[in-house]
């Protein structure tokens, strides 16, 4: 590792607005940080975009494969891989970072020495408009892993992957970003795993701009399936990984039961419903659940298509 230098990496398959995700990166004040670029074999004009840059701290890589065919996650850990520096930074292809973020991100590094996980709030923008639409919530200055982990569990902690700034070395020990079907579930699953022990240092500037778009797949129903796989991994993994009460046990399972039910609602057809229940274990929804809510989803079609 290379002492004070700061990998960002971007994994990159979106062309649309790469572009302005770079120029953030190279318009930060501190200036001691390599960007890798991996390019996930996207069918966009990618390797047209990067070579308009001149910049002997951009490092570009490309796939032999699409890696997010599996999982998106597999080239998160990727762009991990190539990192040389002692702190490494995530940003999505399509999201921007405020020309302080690395210089307030290293000052909460001196700061809070004991942590390995840092974060900034977010600024949110419509893709289409992009009008301000709002913040993510705010963080404590420092929250401990056990307040982190409880403020998970009832929901209270909502984030994106850009907005968090680690210790290189500390996530790659514990085996980089957690695998999910489509990376759902991937960054709260990361992100715990890597807070543990030692918490969460916060700066209450908003250093990220992330772009709300249907693109996303938090935002596409073609994702259902996956999106109900990761979901049952996701709350399972918390259950054997943490010890915790009785009570927050139920929560977990009445949040996966909500989620789990949001995702099949959503369902494009019947087929992709009937896939759903399917990955579902009985002891999570019995056959009298799963038979009960395929009528209702089957009516529901039915009485759309008679408007």
């Amino acid at each position: 590792m290379t002492k004070d230098l700061v990998s960002i990496g971007i994994p990159a398959y979106k062309a649309t607005y790469l572009k302005e995700a770079i120029d953030s990166v190279l318009n930060q004040t501190c200036t001691k940080f390599e960007l890798i670029i991996v390019n996930d074999k996207s069918p966009e004009n990618i390797e047209e975009i990067i070579s308009t840059y001149n910049d002997k701290r951009i490092r570009y890589y490309k796939n032999e494969d699409n890696l997010g065919k599996t999982s998106i996650v597999l080239n998160w850990n990727k762009c991990l891989s190539y990192a040389n520096g002692d702190f490494f930074v995530l940003l999505c292809d399509d999201d921007i970072m405020l020309p302080n973020f690395i210089a307030t991100m290293l000052g909460l590094v001196k700061s809070h020495p004991q942590c390995n996980v840092f974060k900034t709030r977010t600024l949110l923008i419509d893709s289409k408009t992009n009008t301000n639409i709002g913040k993510s919530p705010l963080f404590p200055k420092y929250e401990t892993f056990a307040d982190f982990l409880s403020n998970t569990i009832i929901g209270k902690r909502k984030h994106t992957i850009s907005e968090f700034f680690y210790r290189t070395q500390h996530i790659q020990q514990l085996g980089g970003y957690q695998i999910y079907p489509a990376g759902y579930y991937a960054d709260d699953a990361s992100i715990l795993l890597f807070c543990n022990n030692n918490g969460i240092a916060s700066t209450e500037e908003s250093l990220i701009v992330y772009r709300k778009s249907e693109n996303n797949i938090s935002s596409s129903s073609c994702w259902n399936v996956e999106k109900s796989k990761a979901a049952l991994k996701y709350y399972q993994w918390i259950i054997d990984e943490f010890p915790m009460k009785q009570q927050d046990e139920q929560i977990i399972q009445q949040r996966l039961d909500f989620d789990l039910y949001t995702y099949f609602s959503a369902a494009l057809n019947i087929h992709q419903s009937i896939q759903i229940l399917n990955c579902i274990p009985v002891n999570i929804w019995n056959w009298k659940k799963k038979l009960l809510c395929l009528y209702k989803f089957i009516l529901n079609s039915y009485a759309k298509q008679i408007k």
